[in-house]
Formats: structure tokens, C-alpha cells, sequence
């Protein structure tokens, strides 16, 4: 996907607070998200208003299409820089998740070895 500047993210599922690796491979590859999940999605609980495309803001796959070909590069730069920040945000949230396990792990390996 690194050649690409735009990816398309549909969800194969419609469910609240479903979301795969879809979104999160693209903004991984420096491609702004056209991401469906939904007209009743709960993704923008993660993400800001305006950061990826929004399949369900376009009546067709036409005025899609036609909106791509008139973005600026300030705004796909927008877009995709407010992608990254709540990339960064979520993987921080994973790492204090991750780190907070190994210490319950810890915890449990220490009261093993006292039992």
C-alpha cells in the first residue's frame, strides 16, 4: 500500500465498536482511510470528525471519487496527520495495556513461587 495515497476500508461487519486492522494498515502505510463502517458507526469514539473519508458522507462511489480529485494536499495532509495522532494515541493505550498485564503476571508468578 506504500504507493498509494488513498485505501479503501470497508468493514466486512456492521456492528458497534467493530472495527479490524483495516483502518490501522492504511494509516500504517502513509494511505488516507476511505473507511465504511456504517451510517451508525462508532468509530469516531477513536477517531476525530474529518480525519479519514467517510464512505457514508458521499451519496455514490462517483462523488467519492469526484471528491478525491479535487483534495488539496493541505487537506489529505490534514487528514492523514490526524490519522496518525489517534494511531499514536491507540498504540500508547496497547502499550500501557501490555505493560500493565506483565505486571499482573509478575504478580501471579510471584504469589505461585510463594504457594
Amino acid at each position: 500500500m506504500q504507493k498509494y495515497h488513498f485505501n479503501l476500508c470497508f468493514e466486512n461487519t456492521i456492528a458497534d465498536y467493530y472495527c479490524t486492522e483495516k483502518i490501522w494498515d492504511s494509516i500504517i502505510s502513509g494511505c488516507l482511510p476511505i473507511y465504511y463502517g456504517g451510517k451508525n458507526s462508532t468509530i469516531y469514539e477513536d477517531f476525530e470528525k474529518n480525519s479519514f473519508l467517510d464512505y457514508t458522507e458521499f451519496r455514490d462511489s462517483n462523488e467519492l471519487f469526484e471528491y478525491v480529485e479535487k483534495m488539496s494536499i493541505d487537506e489529505f495532509n490534514q487528514r492523514l496527520n490526524l490519522c496518525i495522532q489517534t494511531f499514536n494515541k491507540t498504540y500508547e493505550k496497547v502499550k500501557q495495556m501490555n505493560r500493565k498485564k506483565q505486571v499482573v503476571k509478575n504478580i501471579v508468578q510471584k504469589f505461585k513461587e510463594i504457594i
